[in-house]
């Protein structure tokens, strides 16, 4: 199915071509960050005429296609997007909030959430940074509702140091070039593999952490538990990040399949499957150790508190003794013995000291003092 695509109600220049009031703008309607790839090389559009001269050309080749890039986009913009593609109202609520979801096909209308991870290790905290793909026929709308990269980066389009000017330029990096010789599926798998190669930088942060916390653990740091939970969420987190990219990749192939058939699809995709099933069991093996390191660090706290326990107790069985000594006499009974003996208060203290001193022998052999 062929794609419409009109004049842009964004534009401020070509005049000439604006619809006249009252007229519906069909397709879609961001010139301003819209670009035509065709043979590898790519052009912004910038005024109605380029937009419809890159339509007519699509339609004489199929491996081109508009790609319309929205950085933290306004409800305006959205409303836009929403008027040029008539897109489901369910779509339209997840372009307005942007939450995890899964793919979705809305009609001739592909609709791929993801979640990129960043790990701020100041903080100790997983970043999730949503990306949403829109694609119908050789149009798509890529969709940044933070306005950052994968690595947290802040993009501009202006700024030759976003990942998007190797993308948008003309002179691609090696690594960008083949990719989009390949069409939609060769824009998609880019897009997708930026968010995969997101999780093994992330995990890495993680993983430095894990080791900061063995140390505590064995140290006897009493706050490494608090860490230790903190960090198993994070690591939740990212771990809920990649495996729902991760069921949704096969669904997205299917459909490709279908739709954008590809001599290198499964190729393509093989290695997106590779990379992130690599990066999900690497979480869930971090996961694994953290539970283990929670155990351990629980073992050891429960036999400090039994070691502390021995002590309070030696130190008490020690204490008592005299205590029980001086107790009994200090009752006072008339009838008592040894309360008239020259020396019974010398005895007393004798009879403390031995009794303490013995228990305090006893307790030490069996360390618990």
């Amino acid at each position: 199915m062929t794609p419409q695509l009109s004049i842009n109600p964004f534009s401020q220049g070509d005049r000439e071509t604006s619809p006249p009031p009252g007229e519906h703008a069909a397709g879609i309607p961001l010139v301003p960050t819209t670009y035509y790839f065709h043979g590898g090389t790519v052009t912004r559009i910038e005024t109605h005429r380029e937009l419809e001269s890159a339509h007519l050309q699509m339609t004489e080749n199929p491996t081109d296609y508009l790609v319309t890039i929205l950085i933290s986009p306004s409800p305006a913009q959205i409303t836009q997007i929403d008027d040029a593609w008539n897109l489901h109202p369910v779509l339209v609520e997840n372009l307005e909030s942007p939450q995890q979801g899964k793919f979705q096909e809305y009609g001739t209308t592909l609709y791929l959430p993801m979640r990129a991870a960043y790990y701020r290790d100041s903080e100790e905290e997983i970043e999730l940074v949503p990306i949403q793909l829109l694609l119908r026929g050789q149009e798509a709308v890529i969709v940044f509702p933070d306005g950052v990269w994968t690595n947290g980066q802040s993009l501009t389009l202006e700024n030759k140091n976003s990942p998007l000017h190797a993308l948008t330029r003309s002179e691609h990096p090696r690594s960008v070039r083949r990719v989009l010789h390949a069409g939609p599926v060769g824009l998609i798998y880019w897009l997708v593999d930026s968010v995969v190669d997101s999780y093994m930088p992330a995990l890495q942060g993680l993983e430095q952490d894990k080791e900061q916390i063995e140390v505590e653990v064995f140290s006897g740091d009493g706050s490494a538990s608090e860490r230790i939970y903190r960090l198993n969420q994070e690591a939740v987190e990212l771990q809920h990040a990649a495996s729902s990219l991760a069921r949704n990749l096969p669904l997205l192939e299917r459909s490709l399949e279908d739709s954008y058939p590809h001599p290198e699809l499964q190729t393509y995709f093989g290695d997106l499957n590779h990379h992130l099933h690599r990066s999900t069991a690497e979480v869930r093996a971090l996961k694994d150790a953290l539970a283990q390191i929670l155990t351990v660090n629980s073992t050891l706290v429960a036999q400090r508190q039994n070691d502390d326990m021995k002590k309070i107790s030696g130190w008490a069985g020690v204490l008592f003794a005299p205590t029980l000594v001086a107790g009994i006499y200090g009752m006072n009974f008339i009838a008592m013995p040894e309360l008239d003996w020259a020396f019974g208060y010398p005895a007393a203290i004798g009879l403390m000291i031995i009794l303490s001193s013995g228990l305090y022998l006893i307790f030490r052999g069996r360390d618990w003092i």
